[in-house]
């Protein structure tokens, strides 16, 4: 059997139990190239090395393996340039995920950090692209914001639109918007922000709608724009919500498409 390779040297050389193989046998996925009739060792080819590392990459990228028969154009054939082409494109749709979560990992270190920062302070802030929706609040109802901002997230989410970790209120023109940030403009309902430089402030929710109105009013100067930002601290809390208040001290540009 110089041409075969054992299940135990299969096992070694791929770093997969025997017990697996024996799997991968039962669900018909990799068939033994050569069953001793007497001894019912089993051997395989050295091209079933190969069919072993696709079936171990299948598992890493989360593809059933009970679908891996579909690659297969009898026991002893695999069709490898269709499985790659579908294998590539799971790949990259983790990768995006991935690549998704590693921008709001770092997008939400940078709200820990504001939190640190002292009460009130001047900021240079990034350019940023909201997706809005105008609401008609007198104040901030902790309720009610999040079913309004529940359906937001439902929105995006039903157009594969990606969002980081930036929601609250915006003043603008006099009128009140619902925001959330995400990661490229939209045709409709969306804001798009230049950076500028704001005074910042930390306020608790009692603070904020003290003077909720108020910054309506202050917000009819043209092309003044104040951001109320839901902000984290480093301990969460399940009671406190802090918020991050930033005014534009410029009068500055932004594109609003309705």
């Amino acid at each position: 059997m110089k041409n075969y390779l054992s299940i135990g040297e299969v096992s070694k050389i791929c770093n997969v139990g025997v017990s697996s193989l024996r799997y991968y046998e039962k669900i018909g996925i990799l068939i033994p190239a050569y069953v001793n009739p007497e001894t019912s060792y089993r051997y395989y080819s050295l091209n079933q090395l190969l069919v072993v590392d696709l079936i171990l990459m299948c598992i890493e990228l989360d593809i059933p393996l009970k679908t891996f028969s579909n690659y297969l154009m009898d026991t002893e054939i695999v069709n490898i340039e269709q499985l790659c082409n579908d294998a590539e494109k799971i790949a990259l749709d983790k990768i995006n995920t991935i690549n998704r979560n590693l921008t709001n990992i770092q997008h939400l270190r940078q709200q820990l950090q504001s939190i640190q920062h002292p009460k009130e302070q001047l900021q240079n802030v990034s350019e940023g692209i909201y997706y809005i929706t105008q609401c008609d609040y007198t104040e901030l109802d902790i309720i009610t914001y999040i079913n309004n901002i529940s359906q937001m997230y439902k929105d995006l989410r039903n157009q594969n639109i990606y969002w980081l970790y930036e929601q609250g209120l915006c003043f603008f023109n006099n009128i009140i918007y619902l925001f959330i940030r995400i990661n490229k403009p939209l045709e409709t309902n969306c804001l798009v922000i230049p950076a500028h430089t704001c005074n910042s402030q930390i306020l608790e929710l009692d603070e904020l709608n003290e003077q909720f109105l108020n910054y309506k009013n202050i917000s009819s100067e043209k092309n003044k724009v104040i951001l109320c930002k839901i902000i984290y601290d480093v301990h969460l809390s399940s009671t406190k919500v802090n918020f991050e208040l930033q005014t534009s001290l410029d009068n500055i540009i932004k594109i609003i498409k309705q």
